[in-house]
């Protein structure tokens, strides 16, 4: 009896190859002698060869080489859709940070508005600076503040906030310059007055 895997020579009853370990079915034939391609001997030879199979061997490589093309193709398909999906959805976050930014900016603008006229209506005049919020000018009667904290006088951007007396719109102007902290601009980039 011979392995059909093999070709060991195997003794009668045998279910399993001492060589290779391959199953072994009852009454197994000898493999056929193919021209020029050597038959594995039986008993010391079988054994000194055990686990040496060429052929094998070099389908195990050719199936890994496949795998590895299939997973490096499948990286950098994902790599490639990943890339533009990923600078979508941060573009989207980012805009839409910006976008709260601004709503936010544009009720610090209204609050510190508040804040000035509650100034005015206990000293009768309206602050010289927006520190005057935060701090005692000199030679101010009535001054019951602080009004406003010194974190509270910057936009969400992090530019303090424009103050003039008197306004061009009004007896003071307030306003933030927005995202680019330059006047004018469009979206999140332009002024918010007061």
């Amino acid at each position: 009896m011979f392995c059909m895997a093999c070709g060991t020579q195997l003794p009668d009853g045998t279910r399993f190859c001492t060589a290779c370990g391959a199953s072994v079915g009852e009454g197994a034939p000898a493999p056929a002698q193919q021209v020029g391609v050597p038959v594995h001997g039986s008993g010391a030879d079988a054994i000194a060869n055990a686990g040496h199979h060429p052929e094998r061997k070099q389908r195990r490589r050719s199936g890994y080489r496949v795998a590895i093309i299939i997973i490096a193709c499948m990286a950098t398909f994902a790599i490639l859709i990943g890339i533009p999906i990923v600078y979508l959805i941060v573009a989207r976050v980012a805009g839409a940070a910006d976008q709260a930014k601004y709503h936010l900016a544009q009720t610090q603008v209204d609050s510190i508005a508040s804040k000035i006229e509650q100034y005015q209506s206990d000293t009768g005049a309206l602050p010289p600076n927006l520190d005057a919020l935060v701090t005692t000018p000199g030679g101010v009667n009535g001054w019951l503040g602080p009004y406003a904290k010194e974190s509270e006088l910057k936009d969400p951007w992090g530019h303090p906030f424009e103050y003039r007396v008197p306004g061009t719109h009004g007896t003071y102007d307030l306003m933030s310059y927005g995202r680019d902290g330059k006047p004018g601009g469009d979206g999140v980039d332009a002024d918010i007055r007061r």
